[in-house]
């Protein structure tokens, strides 16, 4: 099976055909692991001035595998995934 992948992040589009699946794993850095923390959330919303009580973050551009069970609510409601 063939993946068509297309970066569009620069002015110059790159598409590349990838064949090998271990090619398509994306790699997570720590962001991953420390979103679940909902201390780590409190910290930030305190740094940015947000009331950590009440404050919540909005994110996007996360992976959340709905299909297999998982929620877009984070680190005990502190992050929310927006899901397109």
């Amino acid at each position: 099976m063939k993946i068509l992948a297309v970066d569009t992040s620069s002015k110059l589009c790159s598409v590349a055909i990838l064949e090998d699946k271990n090619l398509r794993k994306e790699i997570k850095n720590p962001f991953y692991e420390f979103a679940q923390d909902e201390k780590v959330c409190k910290n930030i919303l305190k740094e940015f001035g947000i009331n950590e009580e009440e404050g919540r973050i909005i994110g996007g551009h996360m992976p959340v595998k709905l299909k297999d069970g998982e929620s877009p609510i984070k680190a005990n409601g502190k992050l929310l995934i927006r899901i397109i």
